[in-house]
């Protein structure tokens, strides 16, 4: 039965079908997608944060509204623009496998015949110094999928990330007969309140990369990798009242609904399609059995949409050296280099330029299988991480029944009792939030894995990715499986 798929028609039959499933994962959802322009998924943190966040009106002649008066500062709004930033960064700037291929050859002028130039199949996502060789080949198709897990060592999924927004300045005098700004949040005391606002994000990528190299000499190699990408985003953002200036009022800051203390904000969306196109050529300096020094350079393209985070939006050149031997089945390697990056187009988010580095080796445990090992690093000039630190609220306590406000009514012309209640003392509440910190963004994967020949030219790996580090939006483990042929 199986001998039935030598047959040509059959085999171009079984291509259309597995090409039509791989067409499926992307394109029906992004189908439906057109037809009602969705929200792009650069902007779901941005508007939970900043423009979601309402309560109940409150028109009565004691209380005027207080909808949608809780906003988040400049401050705050920095940190939906960082996840923004790290997941353009991490999502798509995600190493690509190696642009040699498995199989690797020297031309033999004594025997006129081409022959291995390794043992091993050499790393995955690591360069040697190895050319594939003169008029060779190599085509591929690699998947992963990624679940980020947590965002500088706070859970994503149980809320462990948490802001707390200060009503407006809104009141407290009065000019030509109308409310408007004093300065502080303690006039009227009902400016004192808080609301916690505690993020849950569920993040999900599948990127399925075609990849192509080919030898002009036994020194130069060209190759070219196309990413098409899907992002799923669920966010949501539970709301929480913290009435730590009129509790003894809890009627006058309230959510509608059934619960008036707290309320859920969720918004999620899909996109998919093109990543960012990369073009390489890597150049042999110098050759020496399994390996050698070789220089290269990466050329990412702006190609994907970063309004839906599909790409950077960004020109990225990466300049490198590679460095790798053979010491028997052992091949050890090492690359270096730095990576220069235009602005990028999306708004509040700059792609900044850094370092990269990667050490590892190679173990040809058996003439099929090779055993991987790397160390992925980087290191982001300028981008900052976001740390936990303490911020001091200040408030006065309202009386009961009133809003406490002193001047001009307070917004409700302090309970209503037609005079002036005697001032209240000031008082602080300490909470912890995020902040942004400056400086670069250290990160470091690990990887680990196998390269297995079933037969002939075709090498079949599998792979996992590992975060070495606490910093920035980390998944914990990402599969990796990929399938090479040589020619």
């Amino acid at each position: 039965m199986l001998s039935g798929l030598e047959s040509p028609a059959l085999r171009r039959c079984v291509n259309r079908v597995a090409l039509a499933a791989a067409i499926g994962v992307f394109v029906p959802r992004l189908a439906i997608a057109q037809a009602e322009p969705p929200l792009p998924l650069s902007q779901i943190l941005p508007n939970l944060f900043g423009n979601t966040i309402v309560l109940a009106p409150r028109s009565t002649p004691e209380v005027p509204s207080h909808a949608a008066h809780f906003k988040p500062t400049p401050e705050q709004l920095k940190t939906p623009e960082q996840f923004n930033q790290q997941i353009v960064t991490l999502l798509s700037t995600f190493p690509f496998g190696s642009s040699s291929g498995g199989f690797t050859y020297t031309y033999d002028p004594s025997l006129g015949t081409f022959s291995r130039s390794s043992e091993s199949f050499g790393p995955l996502f690591a360069e040697r110094a190895l050319t594939i060789g003169r008029e060779r080949g190599s085509i591929g198709v690699a998947y992963q999928r990624s679940t980020y897990d947590t965002f500088e060592g706070k859970n994503l999924r149980q809320r462990e990330i948490n802001f707390y927004i200060q009503h407006t300045d809104c009141c407290g005098k009065v000019q030509n007969g109308v409310q408007s700004p004093d300065g502080t949040v303690l006039n009227p005391a009902f400016e004192g309140d808080l609301i916690q606002a505690a993020l849950a994000l569920d993040l999900t990528t599948s990127t399925v990369v075609f990849s192509a190299t080919y030898g002009l000499t036994d020194h130069l190699d060209l190759g070219v990798a196309v990413p098409l990408v899907a992002v799923d985003v669920n966010a949501s953002i539970r709301a929480r009242i913290e009435r730590v200036a009129t509790a003894a009022n809890p009627d006058l800051h309230v959510f509608e609904g059934d619960n008036p203390d707290e309320h859920t904000y969720a918004v999620s969306g899909h996109a998919a399609g093109l990543g960012d196109i990369m073009v390489r050529a890597k150049y042999n300096v110098l050759t020496r059995r399994g390996g050698g020094l070789a220089a290269a350079i990466d050329i990412r393209t702006p190609t994907g949409d970063e309004n839906n985070l599909l790409g950077t939006g960004a020109l990225q050149t990466k300049l490198y050296g590679i460095a790798s031997i053979g010491v028997g089945k052992l091949s050890p390697h090492l690359n270096a280099g730095y990576t220069r990056s235009t602005h990028g187009a999306l708004p509040g988010v700059s792609l900044n330029n850094e370092w990269n580095y990667t050490a590892g080796f190679d173990l040809a445990v058996s003439p099929r299988l090779t055993l991987i090992a790397d160390v992925v690093g980087r290191s982001i000039r300028g981008q900052g991480r976001l740390i936990e630190a303490d911020r001091v609220f200040d408030f006065v306590q309202a009386g009961p029944g009133g809003t406490g406000g002193t001047g001009g009514g307070g917004g409700g012309g302090g309970g209503g009792s037609g005079g002036t209640p005697a001032p209240r003392p000031a008082e602080h509440t300490t909470r912890t939030e995020f902040r942004l910190e400056p400086g670069n963004l250290n990160l470091a994967v690990g990887n680990t894995g196998v390269r297995f020949n079933p037969f002939r030219k075709m090498l079949v790996s599998a792979n996992l990715l590992f975060a070495l580090t606490e910093a920035g939006l980390r998944d914990r483990v990402t599969p990796v499986l990929s399938v090479d042929y040589a020619f």
